[in-house]
């Protein structure tokens, strides 16, 4: 079902992306003093009155756009307020009414939209009073909805103002169960095309400048009736030490929503070899037991993309992650719109591998296995006791209990992990394993 979207629009640095993780009861946005952080649309569910609506935050406008990144922010605005129901102008009330605003004022009631009005930063009853604006807009047609994002004064005013103007009633969804895929990589790698690609819509600004990401951004698609949340992420850098702000703070951002997704699909420019963003990426995802999909992006820029030859960069690209070899990689285009169902096909694949439960006699089967290929005397092999038991955990977890006196090597936890990926794949899923010996001494 398609709920109805309400989009946050304002000149550059008015407080929209606060006003929005305040409604949203989240932080999915960045905030900074400085102006045009928010460069992407960020889209979060939001439930008020017994409605559940879309709320849109968007980059700020400046309606001379001067470079072709304002040139994308704009369009990417007009494009979301067409399909917005209700539109929520925000404006700085320390600042006024500047004529920027006047002008998007009236193209919106041109096209004849919902248009609420926040005056934000008002951190204070005297702000509100003292406000050049208090007067002059409760001249106007709507009265004004003044809050404060910065301490959540006049959020409800606003959320009630909102849900009015809704023409239906849209009960909110009951919780489905999601799979959370975080989109990592080093800048400038094609991660937000990639987004666009697969959401079949332009919701990231793309553009030949690395760092266009700054936010992290959250977007739900449907594929094959499942629901699967992609995360945009912005670019990690090699540097050690990151000068702009920003961007230090778009890195952390980064890592928790590594840390909160369910799979990390890591992407790369295919002409380019696998480097220190990559592999320490990758290793995050295993030592966090996150799914973990491998996507080889830009093939289009490759001078030669036959069979032989992607074949020749997978081993290339195979030698460099070999700790991470249980990972699917691909290949595609965000360009030409290229592989982009077998990368859906493929993280549905994942999130079934990682609800995989083996049952008691598949246990006993890849125990016994196990035992066998340690190479001991048939005696000796008699002689030691172990079980082999997956433990309850949101991914595939196992312990080897050895309960005897006679202990097994450290080395057979890499033999247990290879037989269960022989016998039942866990494709695209860090295997945990531990052995457990207490009793045991050395044989």
């Amino acid at each position: 079902m398609a709920y109805p979207a309400v989009l946050i629009l304002g000149r550059t640095n008015v407080g929209k992306s606060t006003l929005f993780n305040r409604l949203s009861g989240g932080r999915f946005a960045i905030t900074h003093a400085s102006a045009h952080t928010t460069r992407d649309l960020q889209k979060q569910p939001v439930s008020w009155n017994n409605k559940l609506f879309t709320l849109i935050d968007s980059g700020g406008f400046d309606l001379r756009p001067d470079t072709d990144l304002s040139a994308a922010v704009l369009k990417q605005i007009e494009n979301a307020s067409q399909a917005a129901e209700v539109v929520v102008l925000v404006i700085d009330g320390g600042f006024g009414w500047s004529q920027a605003e006047n002008q998007l004022f009236k193209k919106l009631a041109k096209a004849q939209k919902k248009i609420i009005i926040a005056v934000n930063k008002m951190d204070s009853p005297a702000a509100r009073n003292q406000s050049e604006l208090t007067q002059r807009l409760k001249r106007g047609p709507d009265k004004p909805i003044f809050v404060s994002a910065k301490n959540g004064g006049g959020t409800g005013d606003l959320l009630d103002a909102i849900t009015a103007k809704l023409e239906a009633n849209y009960p909110p969804a009951k919780a489905a169960t999601t799979c959370k895929v975080a989109i990592v990589g080093k800048t400038n790698v094609g991660k937000s095309a990639l987004t666009n690609a697969l959401l079949g819509e332009e919701v990231r600004v793309v553009s030949g400048l690395p760092h266009t990401t700054r936010d992290v951004a959250e977007y739900e698609i449907i594929f094959q009736k499942q629901a699967i949340i992609l995360i945009d992420t912005a670019g990690v850098r090699t540097r050690g030490r990151t000068a702009d702000q920003i961007e230090a703070l778009s890195l952390k951002a980064t890592l928790n929503a590594l840390a909160e997704a369910d799979i990390a699909m890591l992407v790369w420019s295919a002409n380019e070899k696998i480097g220190l963003v990559e592999k320490t990426l990758a290793g995050y995802a295993a030592k966090n037991q996150k799914g973990l999909l491998l996507v080889a992006n830009q093939v289009d820029k490759l001078p030669s993309r036959d069979s032989r030859e992607l074949k020749h960069l997978e081993k290339i690209y195979r030698c460099s992650l070999a700790y991470v070899n249980w990972a699917p990689l691909l290949f595609a285009s965000a360009l030409k719109k290229t592989g982009l169902e077998k990368i859906l096909d493929v993280l549905l694949q994942i999130r079934l591998e990682n609800s995989k439960r083996l049952t008691l006699e598949q246990l006993n089967q890849i125990r016994k296995e196990i035992i066998r290929s340690l190479n001991f005397k048939t005696s000796w092999q008699k002689k030691i006791s172990a079980r082999l038991e997956q433990t309850p955990s949101p991914s595939p977890n196992f312990e080897l209990k050895v309960d005897g006196r006679h202990a097994l090597p450290e080395a057979i936890i890499k033999i247990a992990e290879k037989k269960l990926r022989e016998k039942h794949g866990f494709v695209g899923v860090p295997l945990g394993l531990k052995l457990l010996q207490p009793f045991a001494k050395k044989i």
